[in-house]
């Protein structure tokens, strides 16, 4: 028998590294679920700060220091610019109660761009207050 054929036949009965293959096979997978850990944990962080951000602005309404629903409207806007440039927001009066809602793209709020694929996947944040003027 060669020499060659010894270390071939070696070779293929070792088990040396099989926990790094098994590893580099499950790598890719814990990765995939990491990111996505990471994206949802932005996604509700990125609510929760848009909620205050809609109950400062209706609570700066209900207080008077907004004109108008247009005013309100610009300042939830602005400050949510730096999370998204394409959040849409509504601010309306019903019976002395301020209402605003806000809705933003969750690829926009993510880190990794892997909910991309979700691009019609919507975050809502909705508040009210009761008019104090």
């Amino acid at each position: 028998m060669s020499r060659i054929t010894r270390s071939v036949r070696r070779l293929l009965k070792s088990e040396d590294g099989s926990a790094t293959f098994e590893a580099v096979l499950w790598l890719p997978v814990f990765t995939f679920v990491l990111a996505l850990v990471v994206d949802t944990a932005l996604i509700y962080s990125s609510q929760a700060r848009a909620l205050r951000v809609v109950q400062d602005a209706n609570r700066m309404m209900a207080l008077g220091r907004f004109a108008n629903v247009g005013q309100a409207e610009d300042f939830i806007r602005t400050s949510l610019s730096p999370m998204s440039a394409r959040a849409i927001v509504q601010t309306r009066i019903v019976n002395g109660v301020i209402i605003s809602r806000v809705e933003l793209p969750a690829a926009d709020l993510t880190a990794t761009k892997m909910l991309s694929g979700f691009s019609s996947l919507r975050v809502g944040v909705s508040a009210q207050h009761v008019s104090e003027v």
